[in-house]
């Protein structure tokens, strides 16, 4: 990145687009990340041998909710990144190396709305319903409820986003699978992203790749939107130049293929 011509980028999701937990692995799959010795996610072989030449590319930018640390635990086949989001695009990694300009202005931003977050993670945490429950980074809240229905959690995700604590603070409250998130304003991927291509200064035509509501801002923004299934498709706009991942075809595979002919990248 950084010149004046219109370049093409992929901003890609982590978990469940690139890779899956220990839970979905399948015979020959190759983990990519640890935890205390554990192995915690997993892509097939074929994934694993294009992201070889994937995260060599400048254009290639992971975009996760993870925390920088739980990111930091991602062991990738090929050179680390060059720009890397986390935090759902409240931190910005150049080589690894967190941007601290980046984040200041990310905290600046969250700060308004930190006392509204701070009080939603103490009604939270008066329930008893969750199993894990922190702030991220000073950034935002996630919640973790794995004997919850994903409907039950939906439900509650609708519920406190109407609360007068998180409507006062303007907080995105979003269920996905297990887990429930509350976001403040300015922390989203497509804010992320925007805030990247203004600070290198630079047009860019994206792909992006996610599977999940909480991808929705950054699919939005895209040229092209690739996207597992109907499910999340039909949320997005009909402007969206929307590429369902076809019957049949692993959705990791179908985004790097995706992703090397976006950027040019020679695979086999």
């Amino acid at each position: 990145m950084g010149t004046d011509k219109t370049l093409r980028a992929v901003a890609c999701d982590l978990d469940n687009t690139l890779f899956y937990s220990y839970k979905h692995r399948q015979e020959n799959d190759v983990c990519l990340e640890w935890l205390d010795g554990k192995e915690q996610s997993f892509t097939p072989p074929v994934v694993y041998e294009r992201l070889k030449a994937l995260t060599g590319h400048p254009g290639f930018i992971p975009v996760t909710t993870r925390s920088l640390a739980q990111l930091s635990r991602v062991r990738w086949p090929g050179p680390t990144p060059y720009l890397a989001l986390a935090a759902n695009g409240g931190i910005l990694l150049r080589n690894g190396i967190v941007d601290a300009e980046y984040v200041k202005a990310s905290r600046q931003s969250a700060a308004v709305a930190m006392p509204g977050l701070s009080s939603l993670l103490a009604e939270w945490e008066g329930t008893g319903s969750f199993q894990t429950l922190r702030m991220v980074d000073d950034l935002y809240i996630f919640a973790h409820a794995p004997d919850k229905s994903e409907g039950e959690l939906a439900a509650y995700a609708a519920t406190c986003s109407s609360l007068p604590v998180a409507s006062a603070a303007s907080l995105t409250v979003q269920a996905s699978g297990h887990k429930i998130y509350a976001f403040p304003p300015g922390i989203s991927k497509g804010e992320g992203l925007d805030r990247l291509s203004q600070l290198e200064g630079v047009a860019v035509e994206w792909l992006a790749a996610g599977d999940s509501m909480i991808d929705l801002s950054m699919l939005s923004m895209a040229d092209r939107a690739l996207v597992p299934g109907k499910e999340l498709a039909v949320c997005l706009s009909e402007e969206v130049n929307v590429k369902l991942c076809p019957a049949g075809c692993n959705f990791q595979k179908f985004v790097v293929d995706e992703a090397c002919a976006w950027l040019n990248v020679p695979h086999r």
